[in-house]
């Protein structure tokens, strides 16, 4: 979502495409669909950063620790490939 929300959408296919083939828990499977799916309809990346914020502010309004159990993407430029971990 970082490559996306800073405009890179050729590093957030990869990296949503990493996230994807890593597999896991459902409810994280429908999320990185909907991002994909806000990516190539265009949706604008401040558009998804105003959203994810929203969301935030909410999860820790309600004493949800988001961090917690969730595996991580990170997309290396200079290697063009994307780790996932857990």
């Amino acid at each position: 979502m970082a490559a996306y929300v800073d405009g890179d959408g050729a590093a957030a296919g990869i990296a949503l495409d990493a996230a994807s083939a890593f597999g896991g828990d459902p409810s994280l499977t429908t999320l990185l669909k909907l991002l994909d799916s806000s990516r190539t309809a265009g949706i604008k990346p401040e558009a998804i950063a105003e959203l994810a914020t929203i969301g935030v502010e909410v999860a820790r309004s309600m004493g949800i620790d988001l961090r917690a159990g969730l595996p991580m993407v990170v997309f290396n430029p200079d290697n063009e490939r994307a780790a996932v971990y857990a």
